[in-house]
């Protein structure tokens, strides 16, 4: 009837609507699936169903996808493909080599397989509405290059297409062969134990030995060969001489009929067994009644897919100017959200990525600011510039000036604090640059996360550019501001710091520890020294300091200079040589050296008031002198008077501990002034100025101009839409007992 006759081409509009919207979406469709192992004749079986020659040929595996040919009676005759978009072929040699390029396109060259279909449409005056499902032909075992793996994905492929209980199987098994052992009938069984949708078609009948024939098979009398409830059909394809010299489908169709009936065990059965048109008529007939049966639930079934591709074709981009503009607005915010939450992420956005946990980017930048920039701050060595001999000689030299000098003078302090302070500005900035990279990498991964670039592609670059630029202002802005910082510093050193141990203890006590850690590390160890000159030089230098104590001149008759008024004078806790309260009044200068000198020759041990690690405190007991402990330093000494090793002791040990002030200071202020200038400024920045420069009217087509996989998508799926339309009208009308 008319009516059942709709009902094919309507499975081939869902077939048709499937294969545009890819394997992720799917509908159990009723269909026939053609199963068979590569030697049984199943392409020319389907070539005789057709009647022309239109499948590729070879040895092996030639058919690697499946193939839906849907035959579709029509004045013409032509091939149309689905990937070809309405072009038609009418010379069939074409179809063939179409097959060919579509199936190596997606599967490759060698053996590679795909469950993606090749929708094939073949109009033609000499052919019924029906639908076929050509699958690649079982094999065995791998043979030549084929891969290890070829035989479990051929089944695997054939199974599931076969195993819908809406799939008519076609089993094709060769008459010549043993029936008990058909990779056909045994793939059925696995998904049809009972045949009920299984029909047997029985090739090379012609070729089988004298004497035998299938008559017993095709009346189901034979028990060594599987019962069908849809029976067996014979049929008889062309030869491997008449695919050679081309002989046409229609001569080889009168052959057919013409074997069957002279024969004297088929003529019998060539109105219910036998020939070609026969199965065609078979195969309609279980066809239309399998569709039948399933348009109810094939009703829900497309209207659920048809709501689905609505909702997807209204989720990809509009193409009018407000609601691009509403786009537009809508992703420059989300962007911008996106920026700020991944600085500091919820629960939600802490799931692990394959099993791993990744560390934020505010994480990272927290690592950077406590483990990297500390780090790099207590690498630098704050007596860098003076760990060589040469420069430990010229700054006593220069600081003590012409005629020398009893003390070192607060410029050499400051001269050698000023230079060290600067090395700090490199592993501040190092903190600034890291946390830059971050924030250019956070800026990449927000358009990612957003999932911008399938859309909207130059949105997607001119967001992310744009992004970096405001981030590289602001780190411009905080890299200037640790410059400062670090130039405040070295500007005014502060001598009258309250962690500086120079303010706090008395000069003359340090100048004292100084020369008895000195003494006690035992300077010169390799130095031969002449006890007798030793006395003569100590009780040269005590007649000196005896003769300043009685206010006359040198015993040398030279002229005594007045030593340098500074830090080395001073007493803790004031500027300017002020007295703390309640602290006695240091002892004068000339009995401060006797005191520390007559130590330092006598070894003897003391209380010092000064840490090794720069702090202030009292602990008692011996301590290794620190120049003495600095492999440089110690050797820049070796040759110097033990009263200028205290001095540069003394030094060392302020610059030491000043220097610890301004690192700690530092560490502490750097992170802030990034986050501040840096991190706060860019989200800031990127929340407000990207909205301002990237919404206006001019730059919504440029920025929301949509890519060719969205365009392609839309087109797929208004496609696809209207095929599904179409299905659902029919089959309301079907239901309504009319045709549309």
């Amino acid at each position: 009837s008319t009516e059942m006759t709709s009902l094919i081409p309507l499975i081939n509009k869902l077939q048709d609507a499937m294969s545009i919207l890819g394997n992720g979406t799917s509908i159990d469709l009723p269909q026939i699936a053609v199963v068979g192992s590569q030697s049984a004749g199943k392409s020319s079986v389907l070539e005789n169903i057709v009647g022309k020659s239109f499948l590729p040929r070879g040895s092996g595996i030639v058919t690697r996808r499946p193939c839906v040919v849907q035959l579709i009676h029509d004045t013409e005759e032509y091939g149309m493909f689905l990937h070809q978009h309405g072009r038609r072929f009418y010379n069939f040699a074409d179809v063939c080599s179409e097959i060919e390029a579509e199936t190596s396109r997606l599967c490759g060259s060698n053996y590679g397989l795909s469950t993606q279909p090749i929708n094939l449409q073949i109009h033609s005056p000499n052919v019924v509405n029906l639908t076929l499902v050509d699958l690649p032909g079982s094999v065995l075992n791998p043979v030549g290059d084929q891969p290890a793996s070829i035989v479990s994905d051929i089944e695997s492929m054939l199974l599931s297409y076969i195993g819908s209980p809406n799939t008519i199987i076609l089993a094709i098994s060769a008459a010549n062969a043993d029936l008990a052992t058909s990779s056909a009938l045994s793939l059925a069984r696995r998904v049809d134990p009972h045949g009920e949708r299984t029909l047997g078609v029985l090739t090379k009948v012609d070729l089988m030995d004298d004497g035998t024939d299938a008559s017993l098979i095709l009346q189901q009398r034979d028990p060594k060969v599987p019962s069908l409830p849809l029976g067996y059909v014979a049929v008889v394809n062309r030869s491997q001489r008449d695919i050679q010299e081309k002989v046409d489908i229609i001569h080889a169709r009168e052959s057919e009929m013409r074997f069957f009936k002279q024969h004297p065990a088929y003529s019998p059965l060539v109105h219910n067994c036998c020939t070609t048109p026969l199965l065609v008529k078979k195969l309609v007939t279980l066809l239309q009644s399998r569709i039948r049966a399933a348009l109810p639930g094939l009703r829900t079934a497309v209207g659920d897919m048809l709501r689905e591709q609505r909702e997807a074709l209204a989720a990809l981009p509009a193409s009018d100017m407000g609601s691009k503009k509403r786009k537009l607005v809508e992703l420059v915010l989300g962007f911008s959200e996106t920026f700020r939450s991944l600085l500091k992420p919820n629960a939600a956005d802490n799931a692990a990525e394959d099993g791993v946990f990744v560390i934020a980017p505010g994480a990272m930048i927290e690592r950077i600011f406590t483990l990297q920039l500390p780090q790099d701050m207590r690498a630098v060595d704050a007596l860098h510039d003076v760990s060589k001999k040469q420069n430990i000689q010229v700054l006593v030299e220069n600081v003590k000036g012409l005629g020398g000098g009893l003390f070192l003078p607060d410029q050499a302090l400051t001269s050698i604090l000023r230079t060290s302070v600067r090395r700090l500005e490199e592993p501040a900035q190092r903190c600034c640059s890291s946390v830059l990279d971050q924030l250019v990498q956070l800026a990449e991964k927000c358009s990612e996360k957003m999932r911008i670039y399938e859309l909207f592609p130059s949105l997607a670059l001119e967001l992310t550019s744009r992004a970096k630029e405001l981030i590289h202002d602001s780190y411009v802005t905080a890299a200037a501001q640790i410059s400062t910082m670090v130039a405040m510093e070295t500007s005014r050193i502060d001598l009258s710091h309250e962690d500086f141990i120079g303010s706090k203890v008395n000069m003359a006590q340090l100048y004292n520890e100084a020369s008895q850690d000195v003494s006690g590390a035992r300077i010169r160890p390799n130095r031969r020294r002449n006890p007798s000159s030793d006395v003569q030089q100590q009780q040269q230098q005590q007649q000196q300091l005896q003769g300043a104590q009685q206010g006359g001149s040198p015993t040398n008759g030279q002229q005594q200079q007045q030593p340098k008024r500074g830090l080395f004078q001073r007493l803790g806790g004031g500027g300017g040589g002020d007295q703390g309260q309640g602290a006695s009044p240091p002892p004068p200068p000339q009995q401060q050296q006797q005191q520390s000198l007559s130590q330092l020759a006598e070894g003897e041990e003391t209380t010092v008031s000064l840490r090794q690690d720069g702090g202030s405190g009292n602990y008692a007991g011996n301590r290794q002198s620190m120049v003495l402990s600095n492999p440089k330093l110690l050797q820049a000494v070796q040759d110097l008077p033990p009263e200028r090793v205290v001095e540069i002791e003394l030094l060392v040990r302020l610059v030491t501990n000043y220097f610890s002030i301004i690192t700690k200071q530092l560490t502490d202020t750097v992170p802030k002034a990034v986050v501040l200038l840096l991190v706060n400024a860019s989200t800031e920045a990127i929340s407000k100025r990207l909205l301002e420069e990237l919404t206006g009217d001019e730059m919504v087509d440029q920025l929301m101009s949509v890519g060719e996989g969205v365009a392609q998508k839309r087109q797929e799926l208004e496609q696809a839409i209207t095929l599904l339309e179409d299905v659902m009208r029919a089959m309301e009308a079907i239901q309504r007992g009319a045709v549309a």
